[in-house]
């Protein structure tokens, strides 16, 4: 009965996952266009001119992010999919590629 119980709330914590990642992404990119592992890496996230990522676009990269990071929504093919585009040519995640965007050193101020 345990397995059973477990089995039937699987998808509400794999979508609550996924719906807390993509908020995490989006708030992160919208206020400071890098999240706090991004920040301590020296990277952040603008669009591929350079510039600033709009709000709309920081959470459309959100949502892809989320989706890419949660196993259980995706398929294995995908995920496969996923890092292969990043290790050939420019090193863009799906997220990134959907999205327009990149990720970059961050300058010192």
């Amino acid at each position: 009965a345990g397995w059973v119980d477990w089995a039937w709330s699987f998808h509400r914590v794999a979508w609550t996952m996924m719906a807390a990642a993509a908020v995490y992404h989006g708030v992160c990119t919208v206020l400071w266009q890098r999240t706090p592992g991004k920040f301590l890496a020296g990277l952040r996230v603008e669009t591929l001119d350079g510039s600033r990522v709009p709000g709309r676009l920081a959470w459309w990269r959100g949502l892809w992010s989320a989706t890419t990071f949660v196993p259980s929504v995706i398929t294995p093919l995908l995920v496969t999919a996923g890092w292969l585009t990043t290790t050939a040519g420019s090193r863009r995640s799906l997220a990134d590629r959907a999205a327009g965007t990149r990720v970059v050193r961050a300058r010192r101020r």
